[in-house]
């Protein structure tokens, strides 16, 4: 009964804190990058809460469990180098998330937590470092690779 529990929390809560804390790598690279406008989105449906932070926009929608995007604008065009730059920050973002995890696994009790949440962000980390296309939505990788592909044309 334990595990279930745990299930849930990690679709509902810790997932989406997982999702955000992987776009919020894409969001500071591009306000690094001098990015005029950022906004981070957390779900799907209708918005149900809003706020502004430094200059970055946050929208959580009412399926908060379901995806996650960072769009991002500024005035003179991003260079292919900090397109890349800002594909790749999510990823690296969740792999340092994972090990936090794994560090914490190692010290503190609940392991099976800890462990689960490390292999989680370890998925999304590389999970997005494929390079796919569903629709309109592109994986970290694909943007990536697309950039590469753009510089040899």
């Amino acid at each position: 009964m334990w595990i279930i529990g745990v299930e849930i929390v990690l679709f509902f809560l810790i997932a989406p804190f997982c999702t955000m804390f992987h776009e919020t790598g894409h969001a500071l690279a591009a306000k690094w990058r001098q990015a005029d406008n950022v906004v981070i989105t957390i779900g799907r449906g209708a918005p149900l809460w809003y706020k502004s932070w430094y200059g970055i926009q946050i929208i959580m929608r009412k399926w908060i469990f379901l995806s996650g995007y960072v769009a991002s604008s500024k005035q003179n065009s991003y260079s292919t180098k900090e397109k890349c730059f800002i594909a790749i920050s999510g990823p690296v973002f969740s792999l340092l998330l994972a090990a936090v995890f794994w560090w914490l696994n190692l010290l503190l009790p609940f392991r099976y937590l800890f462990y689960m949440l490390c292999l989680f962000n370890i998925w999304i980390g590389f999970i997005n470092l494929i390079p796919f296309k569903i629709g309109q939505k592109e994986s970290d990788g694909y943007t990536i690779y697309k950039q590469l592909c753009n510089l040899k044309s």
